[in-house]
């Protein structure tokens, strides 16, 4: 059975996921209603609304405040749309919205309140406000401004709010219809077409406003004063607002319903403040007849600790409603609306699953330690609920377009909602519309739904990547899959982008093996990486480059780092890390023994002792290694393949911070310092590196020690340990021949009573030490023998 063929609703017919506030037609609404999904997240937040919504009637009060929260395709935009178009209970079609929720759910309690709510006189303003703000300026306009712009626009004013002002004050002396008429009877235009050209048209506003009664210097005044001085404070917008309430009746309700508040204000302190202020003051003054509803990314926890210098506890207060939707909203709206099967598909759908649960569940499994994400399906009723998706895409996506946002990937079409995480499922699913059941949708196919609002520095990559795939000019189509992916996983710390889990992202049917699929994968990231389209970093994870960032990589690779300077940092590494011994301890009662550090030709401090630890990380042969390995000295010879590996990633640290410190300057732009950012993220990474394959490195490590290779156990410092203790014994030969060695604080007076006492005796009695005494005598013998001094 073909994929279109298992779902109740055809998958391509028009879903409005987009929901824009000023999107209002009565088909458009119709359809947002009927489908709209009473999730039990969504049935519960409502039940909390409309409770508080309607205390407020019998209790008037402040707390007029509700804020909407959650990520990107949460469903908050269309939950504050639903919520507006309750609200104002304009009759769709015959029918009043409410009357579309009676079939939705069985919580009797809230259709209930609904219906109570449906039957008291409201007016609900929709609007998003970052489009309703002005574009005349360069900074973001007030929110009381964009609050003011919105309600001018109800009440019939002009969007421009100097001369919407100027018809307030023609309204409230009774002259605004008259004043109107004479713009109609002289221009043949409406004024509201008109008053567009206000400017250009100055002389004929005037004398419109002469022949309404007007003396010509008045309304000159009227005309000029309202264009330069006019000024908004909140108290005189809550007490307008106030002033229309109250003369609509103690019943009426004013909402303003607000779309991405918290990107509006971003991280700017006073635009808080200004939506604190004018939440408070239409609180106060309105005492519960007008309302104000914002949606925001963030909770509004997230948003005022943003600002922590300052007290934000009471704009926190003043939104006592919260609404924070998530994820699991999101996951059972795509299954209702878009992936109810028919009976026949989920009788299908379970036969091809249960026989092969187990061996699914581990073809579609990531890397538990890379990432926090949850492998496979729960049970076979999941599967068919979610076919052709796979569990972990829900959440994915909204982490995806959040990135996007976050990092101003998107530009302005997602920034103004233009995109939904149900129009990318449904997009999804219709590519793979003519396959057989047992397909899958993988990651990948997200893509084309989101490229369209992408930035051009990330397109551009992908084409340029797809050019060369299909002209066969170092990659291959399957290339640009593993391209896509590293780009939508990018900066997602739930999952880190290693090849086992890219393999799982890319699984496109469930009997799929994964041997063969992680394979590819690693040849499409190897090939990738030649062509500087991804990079490699230090815990052997991938990420995707723009064009920016490999045009960045190709100047680091370009900087001159001293290669002296990198061995000094190898070497001090192996002296601090791999054996960090200053000192070696050959036995207890023995004074420990100083040695010489030496790494290939870098010494760590002075070559002033008899005993020498060599360490060479470059190809030496077996029988050069021994030759050096006399007179005191320790050979180390490491394995030379992981040194220089190493060596790379102590280099790549050097040359981006190099590379950073010399391009940093007030003229670097928000894209680039977070590149830089990103790159100075690595270099504790790649030192990490440098570490780890140094201590492989002396895991394979040959030790040479009086000219031979000596093989030791233990771990690397246990063996070096075991290296000193060969060393010290064939060095100093008769070392051992002291059993308890002496101190003598005083030795010039120790040694004189010694001799004048009987040094042979008294000094046997006091150590032991026989065999010492021995040698010591038969070498002074003999030389006394042969008539010479002493040395």
């Amino acid at each position: 059975m073909q994929i279109k063929h298992l779902f109740k609703k055809d998958i391509f017919r028009n879903i409005n996921g987009v929901v824009q506030a000023g999107q209002l037609d009565s088909e458009t609404i119709q359809n947002e209603l009927e489908e709209y999904v009473m999730t039990e997240e969504v049935t519960e937040y409502l039940h909390t609304f409309y409770k508080n919504y309607l205390a407020v009637y019998k209790t008037p009060s402040a707390n007029i405040g509700v804020w909407i929260s959650g990520f990107f395709g949460s469903g908050k935009s269309h939950f504050l749309k639903i919520l507006s178009y309750l609200l104002d209970n304009k009759p769709i079609n015959g029918k009043k919205p409410v009357e579309y929720f009676y079939d939705k759910t069985n919580n009797q309690e809230l259709l209930s309140m609904m219906n109570e709510v449906a039957a008291k006189e409201s007016d609900a303003l929709l609007f998003n406000i970052d489009s309703m703000s002005s574009s005349a300026s360069t900074h973001k306009e007030r929110i009381v401004e964009v609050f003011l712009r919105v309600f001018n626009r109800h009440l019939g004013y002009s969007d421009t709010l100097w001369l919407a002002d100027m018809e307030r004050q023609l309204d409230e002396e009774g002259k605004y219809e008259q004043f109107k008429s004479v713009i109609r009877q002289s221009y043949g235009v409406e004024w509201e077409e008109f008053r567009l050209k206000a400017l250009l048209r100055r002389k004929k506003i005037i004398q419109a406003l002469v022949e309404i009664g007007y003396d010509e210097e008045t309304a000159s005044s009227f005309f000029e004063v309202s264009k330069n001085t006019f000024d908004i404070t909140s108290e005189q917008f809550s007490k307008m607002v106030a002033d229309y309430c109250k003369k609509r009746g103690p019943e009426y309700r004013l909402i303003f319903l607000v779309d991405e508040v918290g990107q509006y204000i971003g991280t700017d302190v006073n635009l808080m403040l200004n939506l604190q202020t004018v939440v408070e003051d239409l609180g106060n003054r309105c005492r519960g007849q007008a309302w104000v509803i914002v949606t925001s990314q963030e909770k509004i926890d997230a948003v005022t600790n943003l600002h922590s210098t300052n007290d934000f506890s009471k704009i926190q207060g003043r939104f006592a409603t919260r609404i924070n939707l998530t994820s699991s909203n999101t996951d059972e709206v795509i299954k209702r609306r878009l992936l109810e099967k028919t009976e026949t598909a989920d009788k299908t759908l379970k036969a091809i699953y249960e026989p092969i649960e187990q061996l699914i569940r581990g073809r579609l499994a990531f890397d538990p330690n890379s990432t926090q994400l949850r492998s496979g399906y729960r049970s076979a009723e999941e599967f068919v609920a979610l076919y052709p998706f796979v569990p972990y895409q829900v959440e994915l996506l909204q982490k995806v377009f959040n990135k996007i946002r976050i990092h101003g990937e998107g530009g302005t079409s997602l920034a103004h909602g233009e995109r939904s995480l149900l129009k990318a499922f449904q997009e999804a699913v219709q590519l793979n519309a003519d396959e057989d059941s047992g397909n899958l949708v993988t990651l990948a196919e997200f893509f084309p739904s989101i490229r369209n609002f992408l930035e051009t520095t990330i397109t551009r990559t992908i084409s340029r990547a797809e050019d060369r795939a299909k002209n066969e000019e170092g990659l291959k189509p399957e290339d640009v899959d593993v391209l896509k992916v590293l780009y939508l996983i990018k900066g997602i710390d739930e999952i880190k982008a290693t090849p086992n889990n890219i393999a799982t992202l890319l699984v496109e049917t469930i009997h799929d093996e994964r041997g063969p699929l992680e394979y590819r994968v690693k040849e499409s990231l190897n090939r990738l990486e030649q062509a500087m389209f991804i990079e490699k970093h230090a815990d052997g994870t991938y990420s995707f480059l723009s064009d920016e960032e490999q045009e960045i990589n190709k100047e680091i690779k370009n900087v001159e780092v001293n290669p002296i300077k990198i061995k000094e940092q190898l070497g001090d590494l192996f002296f601090t890390k791999m054996y960090p011994k200053t000192k070696y301890e050959y036995k207890k009662d023995i004074p420990p023994f100083d040695f010489n550090k030496r790494f290939d030709n870098y010494t760590k401090g002075h070559m002033t002792h008899p005993l020498t630890l060599q360490v060479f990380s470059v190809a030496i042969s077996d029988m050069e290694a021994a030759m050096k390995a006399n007179s005191g000295q320790l050979v180390i010879c490491l394995d030379e393949e992981l040194v220089a590996e190493a060596e790379s990633a102590i280099k790549y640290s050097e040359q981006v911070q190099r590379y950073v410190q010399l391009k940093r300057n007030n003229s670097t732009t928000l894209t680039q310092h977070r590149i830089y950012d990103a790159k100075l993220a690595q270099v504790d990474e790649f030192e990490r590196k440098a570490e780890e394959l140094l201590r492989k490195a002396c895991e394979k490590a040959r030790f040479y020690v009086q000219g031979q290779e000596r093989i030791f156990k233990g771990s690397f410092e246990n063996q070096v340990n075991s290296a000193f203790d060969m060393l010290i014994k064939n060095t100093y030969t008769k070392l051992d021949y002291i059993d308890t060695p002496i101190s003598f604080k005083a030795h010039k007076e120790e040694w004189k009573r010694l001799v004048e006492h009987g040094i042979g005796q008294d000094l046997l009695n006091m150590t032991g030490n026989r065999n010492a005494y021995d040698e010591l005598k038969t070498y002074f013998e003999d030389l006394a023998r042969m008539h010479e001094k002493p040395l």
